[in-house]
């Protein structure tokens, strides 16, 4: 039972004496009603309720204006009218919490906190509904996390959701919070807000609160920009307002919505009003390296050049300091065609305080994330010429021989992990190192000789590729790269593919015992999809377990690229190129993510040319093997006719399919921890 507000059985202010203090004899009347009546009036309003059951706003205005009336009972009759209403009335308490009235106020922010909302609608999809469980009890940190989590989601399918927090959430700034997670959600034709607009106003429900009327705005400008546009002139005008009045805690909110004004200003090819506008964030701009580095980066997206010189003239120092900094505005340079100058700064930066080398680690995984690979690499290999026994360089040598196998660089790749493999067993120090990036040496070593094999498959020797394939099994035998890769190069020899089988579903089952003891840990989902995705085994449990490690890491590019991978291998190209070019959009320069999806619209094209469905395909479909595949799995020792302890997926443990994929070239993935490591420099 909620606590009893100590503010309304204190003494009130002078002006509202003869209410509370109305007769003494009333106190222990008093004192029961408000013990009373959260047992009696309070119930859980269901999000699923609020459409169904509306109360009339002019009847909440007056129940609220009651609280305030001099008669004891009438004020509890208010109150306890507003309880049961619940969390439509929300937008009115909020309201009111600061109204004149103390005795109002005082009220109004007595029921929000008794006021409980079923934060979950009955028509929520199964990833919403698990980031909205137990919202109730999180505290705010907590609650921000899940607000931004629903902002990832992939196809915009936590906006629904957004906008019911930007109603119903008690706390004004976590209101506003939710709708500029909603506003974040990329969207680049408008195709979610349009696809979701109707349910999102329903959702909404005329509410006042400023979250709602943003994204009201939002909507009205797909199709009425330029009445949304004087709506979004009063918008900022306001927050401005506010900020006047409440200083400068708040610049977030009000950058985020004069850059949604920018975006609708260049929809109307209105670049010289766009330009005003974006002007006056750098006014907001407090020099701090982070906030510079992320206001450069969007002047740089929406090539507002001039506003690049100016932030760049007027942060002049604090640039020159910060080899992050540096690079940021050196590849802004870089797109906007000073070459001269971008290679100026950028040297500017490599030479910066070089015994920073955490500093350098960080500048070399940003260019990474920016494509300025020739930088980057300068970077990694200055690191990488220290021992290997201390952090950032060991780190920086794991980062830069995946970045080389991204690129197709496997030789290159192979080279970079050599010197540290054998020295790694009788360096003490080294293995230290080793394990606080959470990596052992023969991971490594397994690393190496799959990037050699890479290269030599390249040059079209398949027996020295299985030779370090081989090798590579030797020191890992759960790398899903090296187990797709053998397992692909074993199809036509009969004993050696048999072994390779085997070992594949052993880790398979490694990988679903990980999940049963850990079952928040995404990389394990992620690991076991992209095995069962590789060979071909189960699509529909690989999509499952895809699904489930982008809900716990949503917005990550190499989930995404990994479900990509497991619709192929289902023969769903419709919604492998969405997710892979999902996973582009995330990280544009990746290798290995274009040729998946040139691998995926080729395999498209082809289906569409032989008027086939994939499945129908025999030679190359992924997903379905042949006849005389299925015959060679049965004759096998396979799990799927020596079945081992089902899964918590799919009842039982399937063979992977004996059927290669279309192009194996594409087909494999990045070390999943090195990745894991790369985005958390």
């Amino acid at each position: 039972m909620p606590s009893i507000d100590c503010t309304i059985r204190r003494a009130p202010p002078r002006r509202s004496r003869t209410r509370l203090g109305a007769a003494v004899s009333g106190g222990l009347a008093w004192g029961w009603f408000a013990l009373v009546l959260p047992w009696l009036f309070v119930s859980p309003v269901r999000a699923a309720d609020l459409n169904a059951s509306r109360s009339s706003n002019k009847q909440i205005d007056a129940l609220i204006t009651q609280l305030g009336s001099k008669n004891f009972f009438e004020r509890q009759k208010a109150q306890a009218e507003l309880l049961k209403i619940g969390a439509p009335a929300i937008d009115a308490l909020n309201e009111a919490a600061n109204h004149d009235d103390l005795e109002i106020a005082e009220r109004a922010r007595y029921l929000i906190k008794l006021v409980h909302v079923d934060w979950v609608s009955d028509s929520d999809p199964t990833l919403v509904r698990e980031r909205l469980e137990g919202y109730e009890d999180l505290e705010i940190d907590d609650r921000l996390r899940r607000i931004k989590g629903l902002s990832l989601l992939p196809n915009g399918i936590g906006l629904i959701a957004l906008c019911r927090l930007v109603r119903l959430e008690k706390t004004p700034f976590l209101s506003k919070q939710a709708a500029l997670a909603a506003l974040s959600i990329p969207d680049p034709d408008g195709a979610i807000w349009t696809k979701r607009a109707k349910q999102s106003l329903e959702t909404l429900d005329g509410s006042g609160r400023p979250g709602a009327v943003w994204i009201r705005t939002v909507i009205k400008a797909l199709d009425q920009p330029e009445a949304a546009l004087a709506e979004w002139e009063k918008i900022v005008a306001d927050e401005t307002a506010a900020r006047e009045q409440n200083g400068p805690a708040n610049d977030f909110a009000l950058v985020a919505l004069l850059r949604r004004e920018v975006l609708l200003l260049e929809k109307l090819h209105r670049r010289d009003q766009a330009l005003v506008v974006a002007r006056k964030q750098i006014s907001y701009e407090r020099g701090a390296p982070e906030s510079l580095i992320e206001l450069v980066t969007w002047l740089t997206k929406q090539q507002l050049w001039e506003l690049v010189d100016e932030v760049a003239t007027k942060f002049e120092r604090p640039i020159e300091q910060n080899a992050l900094l540096l690079y940021t505005v050196a590849d802004a340079r870089s797109l906007q065609g000073k070459t001269e100058l971008a290679e100026k700064l950028a040297s500017q930066a490599f030479a910066l305080n070089r015994e920073q080398l955490l500093s350098h680690l960080q500048a070399a995984a940003l260019m990474q994330k920016r494509g300025q690979f020739t930088w980057m690499e300068r970077e990694y290999r200055a690191l990488i010429q220290l021992p290997p026994t201390r952090y950032e360089p060991m780190e920086a040598r794991l980062l830069l021989s995946e970045c080389l196998h991204d690129q197709g660089q496997e030789k290159a790749a192979a080279e970079v992990l050599g010197p540290i493999v054998a020295p790694t067993r009788a360096n003490q120090q080294i293995q230290q190192v080793l394990k606080t990036l959470d990596r052992n040496p023969s991971s490594i070593a397994a690393r190496m000789h799959y990037f050699q094999a890479r290269a030599y498959e390249a040059d079209h020797k398949s027996a020295e590729a299985l030779r370090e394939l081989n090798k590579a099994l030797a020191q890992d035998d759960t790398d899903a790269d090296v187990l797709i890769a053998l397992f692909r190069l074993t199809k036509d020899k009969e004993a050696d593919h048999k072994k390779v089988v085997q070992r594949v579903n052993e880790t398979l089952d490694s990988y679903r015992s990980m999940i049963q003891n850990a079952p928040n840990d995404a990389m394990a989902y992620n690991q076991l999809a992209w095995l069962l995705a590789g060979t071909h085994a189960s699509p529909d449990e690989a999509i499952s377990a895809s699904q489930k490690s982008l809900e716990l890491r949503p917005g990550e590019a190499g989930y995404l690229d990994t479900l990509g991978h497991c619709y192929f291998a289902k023969g769903d190209y419709e919604n492998a190129i969405l997710y892979q070019t999902q996973a582009i959009e995330l990280d544009p320069h990746s290798g290995q993510l274009k040729a998946g999806l040139a691998e995926f619209k080729a395999a498209q094209a082809k289906a569409a040319d032989s008027g086939k469905h994939p499945s129908e395909d025999s030679g190359e479909s992924p997903g379905k093997s042949s006849d005389k595949g299925a015959d060679k799995t049965e004759n096998a020792e396979t799990p799927g006719a020596k079945a081992s302890a089902p899964s918590a997926h799919t009842g039982g443990n399937p063979a992977p399919s004996e059927q290669a994929p279309p192009d194996a070239k594409s087909s494999e993935k990045r070390g999943d921890r090195a990745s894991q490591n790369a985005s958390g420099v």
